[in-house]
């Protein structure tokens, strides 16, 4: 995942986890995105201070109200037959 030109980028394997692991990629996908969310929730408090919790239980109130009401649509697509799905949003 990365930004560029003001946009958020992702490149995903798809399937990856179906194919080598006994986590099934749904619920892997959920696993990923709360790492992702206590990183992210960690950073302010290292370097200034803030509640990690709190912020963890903003970032999951923002993640519940994004999946309900998204405030983009998703664009992208499968590239080749790779596996790998690329998109933008």
């Amino acid at each position: 995942m990365w930004i560029a030109s003001k946009r958020l980028h992702y490149s995903i394997k798809a399937g990856m986890y179906e194919e080598s692991s006994e986590v099934r990629s749904r619920r892997r996908g959920g696993i990923i995105l709360g790492d992702v969310a206590r990183h992210v929730a960690s950073a302010p408090e290292s370097g200034y201070g803030t509640d990690r919790q709190s912020v963890l239980h903003e970032i999951t109130r923002a993640f519940k109200s994004e999946v309900a009401l998204p405030a983009s649509s998703v664009e992208g697509g499968f590239v080749g037959g790779s596996g790998k799905m690329r998109g933008e949003t």
